[in-house]
């Protein structure tokens, strides 16, 4: 009986482990001027894929930077709009639900940001190191393929002196998992809300979402195929 236990434990956990799953979606070609041109790619689960929807900040459109080391770096997200003299941007991103395996629920999101001035040059050490003062905080609502919302999450962070160019992360949670379960398709609505108190410009190298998913179909089989071999051999010492 404790081996049938043990076994029954085992495929449970290997189960749920199988349903954790991160979305990693970074930029190409970032560093152009118009927002539509910016390309998203999404690694974790096969048939997801993600656009930029909007870029705007309370003025109307916001251009992406294109000058300075930050600027010209094709990997990094960065909206032209100084947040930190109260013109915060907010972004929208629209993931498609492909594949064969089915996400169910949206756990957590990781945003890893870079700090940059209007010239496009990372703001790190000299007087910089000096004047950020306050947080960084970000919200995440979560629509669905109707724009109805789904949930959202959020979290802040205060920059160490001196770090610009090397991305620190921005932990977004929220009470509880967001449902997808329902949607072939969710937008992220990413506003930055709250910003250091001096001029600053901040950008997206990556942004990691923590999904459970439902495993396939094919994966079930192989457990049951696994604790059947496994209940074969257990008998076969026994007798």
């Amino acid at each position: 009986m404790k081996k049938y236990i043990t076994l029954a434990a085992l495929l449970a956990a290997g189960t749920t482990f199988a349903n954790a799953e991160t979305l990693t979606t970074t930029f190409g070609t970032a560093n152009q001027s118009s927002v539509a041109d910016v390309e998203l790619s999404v690694e974790g689960l096969e048939g997801v894929t993600a656009d930029v929807v909007s870029l705007v900040n309370s003025a109307g459109n916001v251009s992406i930077k294109t000058a300075g080391t930050a600027g010209t770096d094709a990997a990094i997200f960065s909206p032209d709009t100084n947040v930190g003299t109260g013109a915060p941007w907010t972004a929208e991103f629209k993931y498609t639900l492909g594949g064969t395996v089915e996400v169910k629920s949206l756990q957590s999101i990781g945003l890893d940001v870079v700090l940059f001035n209007s010239s496009g040059a990372y703001q790190q050490g000299g007087q910089w190191a000096a004047v950020w003062e306050g947080s960084i905080t970000f919200t995440a609502t979560i629509l669905d393929e109707n724009d109805l919302e789904l949930g959202s999450f959020g979290g802040s962070l205060i920059p160490k002196q001196g770090q610009g160019s090397t991305p620190f992360t921005v932990s977004l949670s929220s009470a509880s998992a967001v449902d997808l379960s329902s949607t072939d398709s969710f937008t992220m609505k990413l506003a930055l809300t709250e910003t250091l108190d001096n001029g600053t410009f901040v950008g997206l190298k990556t942004i990691k979402q923590e999904v459970s998913v439902v495993p396939e179909p094919s994966a079930f089989g192989m457990l049951a195929g696994l604790g059947a071999l496994a209940l074969v051999a257990s008998r076969r010492r026994r007798k």
